[in-house]
């Protein structure tokens, strides 16, 4: 981690873990939540390195340089979800706590993926599979 002058703070090693494709979210109490791998495993992890929570993820999804998370308030309730591609190739939306609040079954051909937020409104995530892109909104 660096300050905005760009000098180092912090190395973050949760479980002592070496991670990439990694993104992050500031949570409702403005905390920050980071979501990354490590080999199989995603794990949500704050600005200090403690673990939220763990599951299985599928390794190397679309390469290292390509994101492997989305974020945006799916629900539209004001709250963050975390969408990733778990071990057995299914999107999975998750909580920030972790909780599984739904899935989409065979999506590891999924080229990427995004959550486009809608202000008091359930958002749209956003799937490109073999040329196609693909919408789908959640309903509670």
């Amino acid at each position: 981690m660096f300050d905005t002058q760009g000098k180092p703070q912090a190395t973050l090693r949760p479980n002592g873990g070496y991670y990439a494709q990694m993104a992050a979210c500031r949570t409702a109490d403005k905390t920050i939540q980071i979501a990354a791998i490590n080999g199989d495993n995603a794990v949500a992890f704050d600005e200090t390195g403690k673990v939220a929570w763990t599951t299985s993820a599928i390794g190397n999804h679309a390469g290292w340089r390509t994101s492997s998370f989305a974020v945006g308030d799916l629900k539209g309730d004001g709250t963050q979800e975390w969408a990733f591609i778990d071990g057995s190739g299914n999107l999975v939306i998750a909580a920030l706590t972790g909780q599984k609040i739904s899935s989409i079954a065979h999506a590891k051909e999924f080229a990427g993926f995004a959550i486009a937020s809608r202000s008091g409104q359930s958002g749209v995530l956003i799937a490109l599979a073999n040329g196609t892109v693909q919408a789908y909104t959640f309903q509670p």
